[in-house]
Parts: C-alpha cells; sequence; structure tokens
C-alpha cells in the first residue's frame, strides 16, 4: 500500500491580513477623565500603527492602535461631537 502526502507550499504573503489600522489618541492626556478619544492620523497599516502608537506614549500621549472601523469612545461616535 502506497500513501501519498500533499503538501501545499503557502506564500508568507497570502496569511497577512489586509485590514488598516488606526491610532487613537486621548485629547483629555489621560488627565481628565473620562478619556475623549480622538483618531491622530488615517487608517495605515499595523507596523505603521504601532510606530505611531509608540511614539505618542513616549510624549506622554495616551494611544490605542485598533482596526478600521472600531472606535474606543463608549458612545460609538468616531470623533467628538463638541
Amino acid at each position: 500500500m502506497e500513501t501519498v502526502i500533499e503538501r501545499v507550499v503557502e506564500d508568507e504573503q497570502t496569511n497577512v491580513p489586509l485590514s488598516m489600522f488606526v491610532v487613537w489618541i486621548d485629547t483629555h492626556v489621560g488627565i481628565i477623565q473620562p478619556p475623549e478619544w480622538d483618531m491622530n492620523s488615517p487608517p495605515q497599516p499595523l507596523a505603521s500603527a504601532l510606530d505611531e502608537a509608540a511614539w505618542l506614549r513616549r510624549c506622554d500621549w495616551p494611544a490605542k492602535v485598533l482596526p478600521e472601523g472600531m472606535t474606543p469612545r463608549p458612545d460609538g461616535l468616531f470623533e467628538s461631537p463638541w
């Protein structure tokens, strides 16, 4: 009896998600509660968003990275109504 094993070579590029990410900052700088989250820049690839968030945190700005279409705001809005 003969066993045949099929192997599929996967290109690493096929496993990379194509979604973009948004960097959010607390415009109250963590001093005033509750936080006031606003988008800091347009959607971008994950690596760029993480770099931007790291830079913001070094400058003492609270920052979050979320997939495009998600918001950290409890009211569900993507910008401040004020």
